[in-house]
């Protein structure tokens, strides 16, 4: 008889609420490796039941085309942090998925967990927020994360001040879609500086574009 490795064979209840996440981060990405990643691991743990909680109405798989740096304009991440209750499954694929910084995940784990709301990652399993071991491990394993990003931001400024010092250093120049881009953050609400990071440039030229002082590479 040949093994079946996606029949369910737990006595684990069905919950009555199983929501998907996924995330890319530019409208061009393909999303469908998370989607099943999420359909494999609803299955194997719950069964077709499962299947068919995680896609009745007010479920379902729920998609952001955004940047993972911040919260902000992720309308997928908040409705689902709005309306799962008590006793709900939240699935994504990874943490980095979610967030990307430790604060915001940190504040995502308290909000989910004060609503007793279990946050579950297929690439992780053991990452299972219902359980203290769980909890725990995500919580180092984004401050190690948190602690990667500041070591890279570090070293890209002192590479930066060394070209500036030997001046080989020419400032990154913005088209006129990115210079919308920060525009739009810029009226959300978004730190000047977050802004600057995810542009690969500095405040003041990041402020210079805002102002109109400094014309887009692709201006006529």
């Amino acid at each position: 008889m040949s093994e079946n490795t996606t029949t369910n064979t737990t006595t684990e209840a069905v919950p009555d609420w199983i929501a998907g996440y996924v995330r890319v981060s530019t409208a061009d990405q393909n999303s469908a490796r998370q989607v099943a990643a999420i359909e494999e691991y609803v299955k194997n743990r719950w069964g077709e039941k499962g299947l068919q909680v995680l896609h009745k109405e007010g479920c379902g798989i729920r998609e952001d085309k955004a940047s993972g740096k911040t919260t902000k304009g992720r309308d997928a991440l908040e409705d689902l942090l709005r309306t799962s209750r008590h006793g709900d499954f939240i699935i994504a694929h990874s943490p980095d998925r979610v967030a990307r910084n430790n604060g915001d995940l940190s504040t995502i784990m308290q909000k989910l967990a004060d609503k007793g709301v279990t946050l579950v990652y297929t690439k992780y399993p053991e990452l299972d927020t219902s359980t203290p071991t769980g909890k725990l491990m995500l919580a180092m394993m984004s401050i190690f994360a948190e602690f990667e990003r500041d070591l890279i931001l570090e070293r890209q400024r002192e590479g930066i001040a060394a070209a500036q010092k030997a001046g080989k250093y020419k400032p990154r120049a913005l088209n006129s879609k990115q210079v919308e881009y920060a525009k739009k953050q810029y009226e959300a609400g978004t730190p000047k500086a977050q802004i600057a990071r995810e542009l690969g440039i500095s405040r003041a030229s990041l402020y210079r574009y805002l102002n109109g002082d400094t014309r887009p590479s692709d201006a006529d």
